[in-house]
């Protein structure tokens, strides 16, 4: 019997993927960054999912967003209006009426999940606090780096939420500490 001689196959690697790279780089993670990842990974599934885009989304079929994100507004526009020195604010019901109330709502999903993530058992008043809270330290970002503040500034901020509270509060989420920044903001001192 005649027949060619038996050749090895060999077998080539795939390329890394970037999916197998992040796996390989959990692995490595302790468990609150871990916690931390998972929940980045709820947001953008949420994200991509549509659930965060309200425009065209009604209102019952929201996530929970509804007094957060009006707590958010009024912080915002409120800060916003002292700074230019303005004498009032655009009401909530007019506010949503706007073009940029879209955006805002993304951006302010991403925002209060970040939140949710980092004090997931915060009181509403807790809750309340903190979102007057980020909504300070993103104005305060913007004027540090000579943003014009405007909504689309506002939006974009929100949206790196974790690069402004780590650049005011350095690891303060990562340890779990936002939780303690908190509960000094709500309870009184003895």
């Amino acid at each position: 019997m005649s027949g060619n001689p038996i050749t090895a196959v060999t077998r080539v690697a795939p390329p890394p993927s970037a999916i197998g790279d992040l796996k390989r780089a959990a692995t490595t993670l302790e468990p609150a960054a871990l916690d931390e990842l998972y929940q980045h990974v709820i947001t953008l599934r949420a994200l991509s999912s549509g659930q965060s885009r309200s425009a065209n989304v009604p209102v019952s079929n929201r996530t929970n967003y509804a007094w957060e994100e009006r707590a958010l507004y009024e912080a915002l526009a409120t800060s916003i209006a002292k700074m230019l020195n303005a004498n009032s604010v655009m009401p909530w019901e007019r506010f949503r009426k706007t073009w940029i109330y879209a955006r805002f709502t993304r951006a302010a999903a991403v925002a209060i999940e970040q939140h949710r993530a980092w004090l997931p058992r915060a009181s509403r008043l807790e809750s309340l606090s903190m979102l007057r809270l980020y909504a300070v330290l993103t104005l305060s970002y913007l004027q540090a780096d000579a943003h014009v503040i405007g909504w689309k500034s506002v939006c974009w901020a929100l949206e790196n939420l974790p690069l402004i509270v780590d650049q005011h509060f350095p690891n303060y989420a990562q340890s779990g500490l936002l939780s303690a920044v908190a509960n000094i903001r709500t309870k009184p001192l003895k």
